[in-house]
């Protein structure tokens, strides 16, 4: 007699493994984020930054913002990005590159690029 043979099972998802890469981005988080508000300068409504490794040394840094959103029978704060880059690191973290460039404290374009 025959005996079937079982497929053999994979996991469908595979368990991250920590990297060198993974404790370089966790380092760099924090000073890339510091780069972007330092070039920023204030931001009014600031409430938080996150920047996120896309991969290598390519970040992608959103600037979220509170607002004010009203309504007929109320006024409430919200959050919003009101800034958002892509930017190139050196292998030290630095910022070489933004798209679009980092310009202080003015999310329409008039303010001093840096």
């Amino acid at each position: 007699m025959k005996t079937k043979s079982k497929p053999e099972q994979t996991p469908s998802r595979r368990r991250r493994q920590p990297t060198e890469d993974h404790s370089k981005n966790e380092k760099f988080e924090r000073y890339v984020s510091e780069q972007v508000m330092e070039k920023l300068g204030e931001v009014e409504g600031f409430k938080s930054i996150r920047s996120s490794n896309v991969f290598g040394d390519n970040w992608r840094v959103d600037v979220f913002c509170v607002f004010e959103s009203a309504t007929e029978l109320s006024v409430f704060k919200d959050t919003k990005i009101d800034y958002s880059f892509f930017v190139r690191t050196d292998d030290s973290g630095v910022i070489i590159k933004s798209d679009p460039e980092i310009v202080s404290s003015n999310k329409f374009g008039k303010g001093s690029i840096l």
